[in-house]
């Protein structure tokens, strides 16, 4: 349908940094009516928390979009992290090692041909 544009934000190329957000979240649900609560999650942004606080309040509790209200997000610093999910990402000397590592394999459609008569390779 047709729609009107109600405001265009600027957002500026900030670092990517992760950072701690603490999200307050009430929601409606048939069973228990209202229920309020805080969540914690790391992003790079405060809209990355938000979308992250929809999508676990929809797999967990079965809340729909329009059953939700953000009342608040803000920012903590590592020492005020509760959830040892988010916790263990604070270690100083947290390392991500590539457990796996397998070489590649050499292309086997990939064969030399030499021409007939000469000593000269044609590479396919």
């Amino acid at each position: 349908g047709d729609g009107d544009v109600l405001s265009c934000k600027v957002v500026k190329d900030a670092k990517l940094v992760a950072r701690n957000y603490l999200v307050d979240i009430a929601y409606y649900s048939q069973r228990c009516g209202y229920t309020r609560m805080v969540k914690e999650f790391r992003d790079v942004s405060k809209t990355g928390a938000v979308s992250q606080a929809y999508h676990d309040l929809a797999s967990r509790h079965r809340a729909r979009y329009h059953n939700i209200e953000v009342l608040c997000v803000k920012s903590i610093p590592d020492h005020e992290v509760k959830h040892l999910s988010i916790a263990q990402y604070h270690a100083p000397n947290l390392s991500f090692p590539l457990l796996q590592r397998r070489t590649k394999a050499a292309r086997k459609d990939r064969a030399i041909f030499v021409k007939k008569n000469t000593k000269r390779a044609v590479v396919a």
